[in-house]
C-alpha cells in the first residue's frame, strides 16, 4: 500500500512540475505577443481593420442567406402527397393558416385549399 501511495505521490509531483511548466511557456508566449504588438502597431492596426471587415461582410452574407431561406419557406407550402412546392403571391396571414390547418385537417387537397383562398402565385 504504501508503494502504491508513493508511486501516485510522484505521479501527481510530476504532473504537477509539468503544468507549471506548461503555464510558464503560456505566460511567456502571451507576453512574446504582447510584446511584438508594442513593436509593431502599424501591423496590428492593419489586421484588426481587415479582421473586422472581413467579419461584417461574412455575416451580412451569412444574414442574406437567412433571409432568403427564411423568406422562400413563407411564400412555399411543401405537399408531401405530390412531393412539390406550391408558390404563393404572398404569405399566409394567421387567420388564412388557422382555416389551411382546420381544412387540411379535414381532408381537403393543399391545391385545392390554396387556390380556393386565391393565394397560389
Amino acid at each position: 500500500m504504501k508503494k502504491l501511495f508513493a508511486k501516485i505521490k510522484k505521479f501527481a509531483g510530476k504532473c504537477w512540475r509539468k503544468f507549471k511548466k506548461l503555464c510558464k511557456f503560456v505566460v511567456d508566449e502571451i507576453k512574446n505577443a504582447a510584446q511584438w504588438c508594442m513593436d509593431n502597431q502599424e501591423v496590428v492596426y492593419v489586421i484588426s481593420g481587415i479582421t473586422t471587415i472581413a467579419y461584417s461582410i461574412v455575416k451580412k452574407i451569412r444574414k442574406n442567406a437567412v433571409l432568403k431561406e427564411q423568406e422562400f419557406h413563407r411564400t412555399h407550402i411543401f405537399d408531401r402527397s405530390l412531393n412539390h412546392w406550391w408558390s404563393l403571391k404572398r404569405d399566409l396571414t394567421t387567420n388564412e393558416m388557422l382555416e389551411y390547418e382546420h381544412r387540411r385537417a379535414t381532408g381537403e387537397t393543399i391545391g385545392e385549399i390554396l387556390e380556393s383562398m386565391k393565394v397560389l402565385a
